[in-house]
């Protein structure tokens, strides 16, 4: 199972903030079709529950590569029905990048007006492509890129050199970006960029754990206590987003120095 996911859940569970809206960024439904399963039967349902059989999920995927405002129609129906087993309602909507413009305004209107026993899963693999005021509506989980990749190995020196960026990103504000040629002087090997930007979204996830889920800050390197007192949940999800669009941009055949220079001029807010 997916750590992540499991440990998210886990903890909105025990402090009773299981929310109404997810967006759950970099996968696909099918690649976490176990993980959610898992996730509604012990967190939404509190019993073993089949995705695939279950008269109170309901399971939107795009037509044809778009997501259309009837669709959202049926999903309506749905909810406006009466639930068959639980008492509750799940609606699961995979590539929500995909939504087009009327089927969008048509689950804003759902997302806005939150009912009682009744979930949402959004799903996309390009966080970039989904509504600012879809995105403003739910819980934001960024999954790793990488499946079972393992990210903030204190032993690691992209992951020190990333908790050092972060540092200075929020004691310095702008004023860092000087700093940050002096810290990292590798930024031309592409794969220590890409396990900085990984290290550096495991950061910022931790550090939203710290402050906003009540983790333990105990369990987290104690460096990452000072940096929760220095920034707010719009600064983290703000970071979230630019890490993982340039996770998604470091796959392409990109010039390594360019695409540093303009990583930190984003992240340090400075566009």
């Amino acid at each position: 199972m997916n750590e992540r996911l499991n440990d998210f859940f886990k903890k909105q569970s025990l402090n009773n903030k299981i929310g109404h809206a997810y967006l759950i960024a970099n996968t696909s439904s099918e690649n976490i079709y176990d993980d959610l399963n898992l996730i509604l039967s012990k967190y939404i349902f509190n019993k073993i529950v089949d995705l695939k059989d279950n008269q109170d999920v309901f399971f939107l995927k795009p037509e044809n590569d778009i997501i259309k405002k009837n669709q959202i129609l049926e999903l309506k129906s749905f909810l406006n029905s009466t639930s068959q087993i639980s008492g509750k309602k799940v609606y699961i909507i995979d590539r929500a990048e995909v939504l087009n413009s009327s089927s969008a305004n048509s689950l804003l209107k759902i997302l806005e007006e939150p009912e009682k026993n009744i979930f949402a899963f959004l799903i996309t693999s390009n966080i970039e492509g989904v509504l600012k005021t879809i995105k403003s509506r739910c819980q934001i989980i960024f999954l790793s890129t990488e499946k079972n990749k393992t990210i903030n190995c204190e032993n690691d020196d992209t992951y020190n050199a990333a908790l050092q960026l972060v540092e200075l990103i929020e004691k310095h504000k702008i004023s860092y970006f000087p700093y940050a040629y002096q810290l990292i002087s590798k930024k031309n090997d592409k794969n220590y960029i890409k396990n900085l930007l990984e290290n550096l979204m495991g950061i910022y996830n931790e550090i939203l754990k710290i402050k906003f889920l009540g983790f333990n800050v105990d369990s987290f390197n104690p460096k990452l206590k000072d940096i929760s007192l220095l920034i707010n949940e719009n600064d983290i999800i703000r970071g979230l987003i630019i890490i993982n669009k340039f996770l998604i941009d470091i796959n392409y055949n990109l010039n390594n120095s360019l695409f540093y220079d303009k990583f930190l001029i984003e992240l340090g807010g400075m566009k």
